[in-house]
């Protein structure tokens, strides 16, 4: 029996904009199919972060308290506070993180 999930998860009006920039992106790019892939894999991501919070690895240009987790091409970025998890970004992983948090 699996126990109740511990974390709840949000993301910030500016992961809320990364996700559907990258979902547009994706479909004007390549087209339907590998826009329903590339959603199922962010929101597989956003799942996994959420069930297991320390997966996320710390990366050494950002502070102490952030955490990273990639999917594809991109990177979540997130807060743990207390029992939330804040997704603060959702960027491609070319891009200069502390230059966007």
């Amino acid at each position: 029996m699996s126990s109740p999930n511990k974390y709840t998860l949000s993301l910030t009006q500016e992961a809320e904009s990364d996700f559907v920039d990258i979902l547009v992106y994706t479909a004007q790019e390549w087209g339907e199919e590998k826009l329903h892939e590339y959603e199922t894999s962010l929101s597989h991501a956003l799942d996994v972060v959420k069930d297991n919070p320390f997966l996320g690895y710390r990366h050494t240009l950002l502070s102490e308290d952030h955490r990273c987790f990639n999917v594809r091409k991109h990177v979540l970025v997130y807060q743990i506070m207390n029992s939330h998890i804040y997704v603060l970004r959702i960027l491609h992983q070319r891009m200069n993180l502390p230059d966007h948090l």
